[in-house]
């Protein structure tokens, strides 16, 4: 069975140091970022073989600032969590604040991701603001509902890494797939952190507890699926200014799309999805809500 202590130990195995592993890391613009599965399935096939890989690397750029947006709540509650434990459970408190410790140093090395690409487009793409407002946004509902959608964004970039960048390595810019190999390696562990904890906070809920936090969770994924939705039209946006020839309107209207469709997959069906999180609504949750639960709707 898993334990907190068991996590602290695992988190010491695979830890990294940011500055050592970015050093004389550059990335190869003659490559694409992200698998297709991740940008390339949903897109139109009007789009020539040079659009595909400007928006690949335009959408790579956007894929590591969603990841600095969506951990800056998690390593709020995190934290918050970690205090709870101060004098319950000295391994619980110090797996959780290495949780959040991490979850920071993910947050800078995405910084020098989105500043280094950013400075090797012609035009540098924009991305979405307001990370603050959004986490206290979403850290203002209950702890079990955050965490519970916490947990499915960390499975969501185990699916990404394992099913998708490495099927897919040999054709990947290296530099790129070893800074999500980086934040695979550790996000595995936040995983188990926070199953732990929820487990935790579990026994303490009543039917109408787990009710109210499936709800809460639904309204969390909005504020999310909306941050995520203009990031979306800013990547519109960013490779229109970037390319010579305008699209009609048809095809501003089937892209933009496109980009949403493969959006809603990266970000949230493909943790939903994630057999470990399906398996720990069997376990977590009253008969009757384990198919809700499984099932969570994204506004």
């Amino acid at each position: 069975m898993d334990s907190f202590e068991r996590c602290c130990q695992a988190i010491q195995k695979v830890s990294w140091v940011l500055e050592e592993e970015v050093e004389g890391l550059s990335f190869d613009f003659s490559k694409r970022f992200l698998p297709q599965r991740l940008c390339g399935k949903e897109l139109p096939d009007w789009l020539s073989a040079e659009d595909v890989l400007k928006l690949n690397q335009i959408r790579g750029h956007s894929y590591a600032h969603c990841f600095f947006i969506l951990e800056q709540f998690i390593l709020q509650q995190a934290s918050v969590a970690a205090t709870g434990y101060a004098q319950v459970d000295r391994h619980a408190m110090s797996a959780l604040l290495k949780f959040a410790d991490e979850e920071t140093k993910h947050q800078r090395m995405f910084i020098w991701v989105r500043e280094t690409l950013g400075e090797q487009f012609a035009v540098r793409p924009e991305l979405v603001d307001g990370v603050d407002e959004l986490a206290d946004r979403i850290c203002s509902h209950s702890s079990f509902s955050v965490f519970l959608v916490a947990l499915c964004l960390e499975w969501l970039t185990q699916k990404h890494y394992v099913e998708c960048f490495q099927e897919e390595k040999g054709s990947l810019d290296p530099a790129f797939q070893k800074i999500f190999r980086l934040h695979w390696m550790e996000e595995a562990q936040h995983a188990r952190i926070d199953a732990l904890h929820l487990r935790r906070i579990a026994t303490d809920l009543s039917l109408e507890g787990f009710q109210a936090g499936l709800r809460e969770a639904e309204i969390i994924l909005g504020h999310l699926r909306h941050a995520v939705e203009r990031q979306d039209v800013l990547d519109f946006q960013s490779f229109v200014a970037q390319r010579e020839e305008e699209l009609t309107e048809f095809q501003e209207q089937a892209l933009l799309a496109a980009l949403k469709r493969e959006s809603r997959w990266t970000f949230f069906e493909s943790g939903l999805q994630h057999k470990a999180y399906q398996t720990l609504c069997e376990d977590l949750f009253p008969q009757e809500l384990i198919e809700p639960a499984q099932s969570l709707a994204v506004a």
